[in-house]
Order: structure tokens, then sequence, then C-alpha cells
């Protein structure tokens, strides 16, 4: 049995894409701003990336193309993730890589919130993919950060959820549990009811991993129900899947054939027939537990059938296994073996195709840690040099502040010393008027004492003259 966790936003199939894909094409035939042209042709490339990558590449390079043109950053850095997930979806992991360090970079200096988080998930599905589970975890435990401080509730849905698959596959069930029921609590209210089913499936996924088989079952008819109101069909029939492969561990057989076929039913109808081959064969593995072996085989050559038509490696080796179960089960061993070689057969070869594979991968890691951590090292240098620069900047500032502070002082120096000097003439002026006025005084003073002087001397006379006078009167009388 595969599992399949859940991508919470990106479910493969959505109903109506079809249409919407059309109506923005329409768009694009209208004289619109060239920012509005970037915003539709991304979301194009976005609605194709779910049905056909290859047929999304033209909207998501001419979207960068024109985004950089008229310099619309916003646009260019969706358009660089979404062509990181063509990129991924194609195998190229090296270019993925390098599209979402581009868009990250972009966004975190212009402070892109939402397309920071977008950019940190990619990354975190990248490692993943590549099996640097821990790198990947730092990425969206980075991205849950900025989305908690935006309380940006979508986001953290997404994010959480990433987190909780994560520790899956590390096989921390409590931490995978911790993180599942927060993107659960968030998304409480939400009208997304996909995105809410998928939660649970993965949930359930996780409790499934860790043999907790009675809150699997809980969590998988929870979004059982969900689908169900939201006509989600292709989640349902996840939904159907893993209750069956629970019922069969469980040996409540007929209960898990009748959740296999109404989830093969649901596939057929869909058209995911991808998914019918494993169905086929898990309803093989059923009959087999049940010592059914001819119900066994007639499912188990469908299986084979369908994983022949989808040229799905894996399908064929589980079907041939299958095979070779069932007809040992009928006692027909000489079949049975030969299935069984034609298992080990395809195996080997998938075992050194996925050789191949794993040291193409770990090039891969290896080139992209590599550019990794030169862009680090390229960034510290452009740090470095912004900080010098800042600082020669803040030296001149200062420099210039204190010129100008030494200017405006040497100002107020002059103009005091020309207001002293304006003064001392001023005293100066004053000094010899009351100079001048102070000599006038004086000789008004000799004057008035001269004449004073004059008058004495008259007034002497004139005593003289009158006792000159009176003397000579008395000497008269006498003689008389």
């Amino acid at each position: 049995m595969r599992l399949r966790f859940l991508i919470v936003f990106l479910p493969i199939y959505m109903a109506g894409k079809a249409n919407r894909a059309d109506s923005l094409i329409n768009l694009l035939k209208k004289n619109l701003p060239d920012t509005e042209r970037v915003n539709i042709l991304n979301r194009l490339c976005y609605e194709k990336y779910l049905s056909d990558v290859n047929s999304a590449f033209p909207y998501g390079t001419e979207a960068l193309r024109l985004a950089k043109k008229i310099n619309y950053k916003k646009g260019a850095v969706l358009s660089l993730i979404y062509i990181s997930y063509l990129e991924k979806s194609r195998g190229d992991f090296t270019k993925a890589f390098l599209l979402a360090d581009s868009a990250l970079a972009v966004s975190k200096k212009e402070h892109y919130d939402n397309l920071t988080v977008k950019a940190l998930n990619q990354k975190g599905n990248l490692y993943g993919d590549n099996g640097n589970l821990a790198r990947s975890l730092s990425f969206y435990l980075e991205a849950a950060g900025i989305s908690e401080k935006n309380n940006d509730k979508k986001a953290l849905v997404g994010t959480y959820a990433n987190i909780g698959i994560n520790f899956i596959s590390l096989r921390q069930f409590e931490k995978s549990e911790e993180y599942l029921r927060k993107a659960i609590i968030v998304s409480e209210g939400s009208d997304d009811l996909k995105s809410v089913g998928n939660l649970y499936n993965n949930m359930g996924a996780m409790f499934l991993e860790s043999n907790k088989l009675d809150s699997a079952e809980a969590n998988f008819k929870k979004g059982q129900q969900i689908y169900t109101r939201a006509k989600y069909t292709r989640g349902l029939a996840y939904s159907m899947y893993y209750l069956g492969f629970i019922y069969n561990r469980t040996k409540n057989y007929k209960a898990a054939l009748e959740s296999f076929e109404k989830a093969g039913e649901i596939n057929k109808e869909s058209g995911n027939s991808y998914e019918l081959s494993n169905i086929y064969n898990c309803i093989a593995d059923v009959y087999i537990s049940m010592n059914k072996p001819d119900q066994s085989l007639q499912y188990a050559k469908k299986s084979l059938e369908e994983a022949l038509r989808e040229k799905s490696g894996f399908d064929i080796k589980e079907a041939y296994l299958v095979l070779k179960k069932s007809y040992e089960l009928k006692g027909d061993y000489e079949t049975a073996l030969e299935y069984y070689s034609k298992y080990t057969g395809v195996k080997d070869s998938l075992f050194n195709t996925e050789s191949s594979k794993q040291v193409a991968e770990m090039q891969t890691k290896y080139e992209t840690e590599k550019k990794e951590t030169e862009n680090k090292l390229l960034q510290e240098k452009n740090e470095s040099s912004t900080k010098t620069i800042k600082q020669q900047r803040y030296f001149g500032i200062a420099v210039g502040i204190i010129c100008i502070l030494l200017v405006a002082f040497a100002i107020v120096i002059f103009r005091s010393n020309k207001q002293k000097q304006r003064i001392n003439v001023e005293l100066e002026r004053k000094n010899i008027l009351i100079e001048r006025q102070k000599e006038l005084v004086e000789e008004k003073q000799k004057e008035i004492l001269d004449s004073i002087h004059y008058a004495k001397r008259i007034q002497r006379s004139l005593l003289t003259s009158e006792k000159y006078i009176a003397r000579n009167l008395n000497k008269l009388s006498n003689k008389n």
C-alpha cells in the first residue's frame, strides 16, 4: 500500500479549473494594464500546473518576462515560485532550487511576507523531496514564524500541515499530531472544505503510520464527511482507500472490499486512472486474506493491465507479487514461480533505476547546497559591503554636521565681533561727545568764575573809593 499525503492548498484536480483557465485566457485578449496581465498570466500558470505542467510553462515565463520589463517585483517573485513548482514537477531540482532562492531573496528584501512564506514552503518541499528532512523542516518553521507574526490563517494552515507531514516522515508522530491539530484549529470556520478534509486525511495517515488504527479510522471518516459536503470526489476516494486498508488490517474484509471498490469507482468516474492499479491490487490482497484465489486473480490481472497501461514500474511489480500469491493459493506453483521471477526482475530494475535516481538526487543536492553556500557567502559579502557603505555614509553625515556646526559657530563669532566693533565705535563716539561736553562745561565754569572775579575786583575797587570818601569827609568835618 502507498500512503499519500495530501497537500492542503494544492489538490491535483480542482472542479471547474478548465472553465477558469478559459475565462483567464479570454481576459488576456483585452487591453489591460501590464500589471494586471502579469497577475492573470501567473494565475493561468498555476491553473495549468494543476493539470498539465508543460502547458503551464509559457504562461509562467511570459509573466516573469513582463514583470521584469515593467519592474513589477511582486509579480516577478510569484512567477519565480510558480516556475519553481513546474521545474520540480519535471524533476529538475537544480533549476527549481535556484528559482526558489531568487524568489526568496527578493521577497525578503522587499518585505513581501506572504510571498516569503510561499518561497520558504517551496524550499521546504524541495529539500523534503530530496530526503533532507531536517533542512526541509527549518524552512517550514521559518514560514510558520512569519505567518504567526502576521496572523495569516490561510498560510498558517498550509505551513502547519507541511510541518506535520514532515514529522510523519521523520517518524516523530507526537510532533506531527501537534502541528496537524494546530492546522485543524486554525482552519475552523473555513469555507475551504477541501483543505479541511485534506487535514483530517493527513491526520489519519499519521495515525495509520503509528499503528493507531482506531484514531486513523475516525479521522478518515471525518475527512470523508467533509469531502462529501464539499462534493470533492478525489479526496473522498482517498478517504475510502485508507479506510479499506484499515478494514483489511483489522480483518473486516467485507467493509474493506466495499471501501476499495467505492474508491475505484470514484477514481474511474473522475478519470483518475493512475490510482486504479493500486486499488485493484488492494482488492486482490483482501481476497487472498479471505482465501478466495479466483476473485484475487481477477483483480490482480486488472491491476496488472492498468499498471502496464500507465507504465508504472512500481504498480507492475506489486501486481506481479499479488499474482504470485494468488497462484500459490490456487496451487499453481509453476505459474506462481513465473510471476515471482517477473517480480524480482522488475524489482531489480527499479532498484537500479532508483539507485541511479538517488545518485542523481545526491549530486543535485550537493550542487544545490554548494550553490546555496555560495549565495550565502555572497549575501554576507553584500551585507558587509552594505554595512561599510552605511558606516561611510554615517561618517560623511557626521563630518558634514560637524562642518555645518563649525561654520555656524564661526558665523556667530564673526557676528559677535562685528557687534562688539559697532558697540566700541559707538562708545568711542559717545566718549568724544562726553569729553566735548565736559570741555564746554569747563569753559562755561571758567567764564562764570572770571565774571565772579571781575565783579569782586569792581566791588573791591568800589569799597576802596567809599572808604576814601568817608575818610575825607571825616577830615572836613573836623576842620569845621
